[in-house]
């Protein structure tokens, strides 16, 4: 009995509290918040097409028509991932729409006329891997953003000029888009860009009546200004 009790005086003199209180410290320890790698950003805006030069042998309402067909939508989205503060690589997408539309028209074949229409439906995708510099205090709410990428660029017109009509083709294009980005809450932002895309179609398909033929000196320009807002989600 006295050796048991020696014993257990011994073992309720040891100071188990450190190793408690060690345990709690290490447990109460904040966690260092993880930096945002992935960021999503999606935008729409008004688009200005820079086409083909159009001939000065055609009539006011052929200009008026074409002229009208050059301004259009924008709706583009990317994502990418950040290799540094300033840096980030990624995918992006982007659309420009254009539309024209006239009723009625009358067509001239010879001995004889008929009315008909005159229909634009346009469509120029392009798709990239691209690359995102973002600049400004790490703490600010103001950032200067520069998006650019090179890759390619897909072009489709559904048309009727009395007879219905659909062009395609591809050509390679650069897209070089700065701005102006606004921190509105963590991980949250509104941007206003500027962008402009180069490229030129030297080649297409027309399909009319069913039948396709290859066009190889299209010389279609494919350049265009954007204006653009965007939302960025960075997680």
């Amino acid at each position: 009995m006295l050796f048991m009790s020696s014993f257990l005086f011994s073992q309720a003199q040891e100071p188990v509290g450190v190793a408690v209180s060690d345990n709690i410290s290490s447990i109460l320890q904040p966690v260092k918040a993880r930096k945002p790698l992935f960021t999503i950003n999606a935008s729409g805006g008004y688009s200005h097409w820079f086409m083909a030069d159009i001939p000065d042998n055609i009539g006011p309402f052929d200009k008026f028509y074409l002229k009208k067909l050059q301004n259009g939508l924008n709706v583009g989205i990317d994502v990418n991932f950040f290799v540094a503060n300033f840096c980030a690589i990624g995918v992006k997408y982007s659309l420009f729409r254009a539309k024209n539309e006239a009723h009625d028209l009358i067509y001239n074949f010879g001995n004889y006329t008929r009315k008909g229409d005159l229909i634009d439906r346009l469509f120029i995708h392009y798709i990239a891997p691209n690359i995102l510099f973002r600049v400004g205090k790490p703490t600010g709410k103001v950032f200067f953003i520069f998006d650019g990428s090179l890759g390619c660029l897909f072009y489709m017109n559904h048309g009727t000029d009395y007879e219905q009509y659909t062009v395609k083709g591809a050509a390679f294009g650069v897209q070089l888009i700065p701005g102006i980005e606004l921190k509105v809450t963590e991980g949250f932002f509104v941007n206003y860009r500027v962008g402009g895309t180069i490229g030129t179609m030297n080649r297409c398909s027309l399909t009319i009546n069913g039948q396709t033929i290859t066009i190889n000196d299209a010389g279609e320009r494919l350049h265009r200004l954007d204006l653009s807002i965007g939302f960025r989600y960075k997680y």
